[in-house]
C-alpha cells in the first residue's frame, strides 16, 4: 500500500497469469477509504507472484517462471515500468524482494524453486543517485547465499554454490522481509 499526494492510497496487486497475461494493477482509495479508480501499471509479463516495496515508494514485481524478471513499477503511474538489474538477465522463478538501506543499500530476491538461490544485489555506485528509482537500473554485484559445512553462511558470486545450498537447506523460498 502506497500513500498518494491526494491523501489517499494505492493498493498494488500482482496478476499471476501465464503467457504474458500477467501484470500489476492498482486500486486507488481516497483519504476516507472509498475506491476512486482501478489502474493498470504493468502488462505483458508472466506469473507476477509477490514482490516488495522500495524505500522510495515504488513496487518491485517478481515474475515466477523460468525466464522471469523483476520489474520496478511506479504506483502513481508517473514513470513507465522498467526491468531491474536485481537478477540475472536469463531470468528465474522469482518470488519476492526486500531491502536493507541501513548503510549502503542492499536488495534481496527469493526464488521459488527447488534450487532457488537467495540473491543479494549491491549497486556498484550510489553516489549522486541516493535512494531513488535509478538505483535498481544501475550495474551492481550479484551474490548468492551459501550455507557452509559448519552451519554458518557466506555470500558467493558462484550461482551453482547458491543453488546447491538452496536445494539442501531452503528449497522453494517464498516471501522475504527486512526490518
Amino acid at each position: 500500500v502506497f500513500e498518494l499526494d491526494s491523501g489517499g492510497w494505492m493498493y498494488m496487486s500482482n496478476a499471476e497469469n501465464l503467457n504474458a497475461q500477467g501484470g500489476v494493477y492498482g486500486v486507488e482509495f481516497d483519504a476516507l477509504g472509498k475506491v476512486r479508480d482501478y489502474v493498470v501499471r504493468l502488462t505483458g509479463t508472466t506469473r507476477n507472484c509477490a514482490g516488495g516495496a522500495t524505500p522510495w515508494n515504488s513496487w518491485v514485481s517478481c515474475e515466477e517462471y523460468g525466464r522471469g524478471q523483476c520489474w520496478q513499477v511506479d504506483p502513481k503511474g508517473l514513470r513507465p515500468p522498467k526491468r531491474t538489474e536485481l537478477v540475472e538477465p536469463r531470468g528465474g522463478n522469482f518470488e519476492s524482494m526486500a531491502y536493507d538501506a541501513s548503510d549502503d543499500p542492499v536488495f534481496f530476491v527469493t526464488e521459488d524453486h527447488e534450487r532457488g538461490a537467495l540473491r543479494r544485489f549491491t549497486p556498484s555506485c550510489t553516489d549522486g543517485v541516493g535512494l531513488s528509482w535509478n538505483l535498481l537500473h544501475l550495474p551492481g554485484r550479484l551474490d548468492y547465499l551459501y550455507v557452509t559445512s559448519n552451519s554458518t553462511f557466506e555470500w558467493t558470486t558462484v550461482l551453482e554454490k547458491g543453488r546447491d545450498s538452496a536445494q539442501r537447506y531452503y528449497r522453494y523460498t517464498e516471501g522475504i522481509s527486512w526490518e
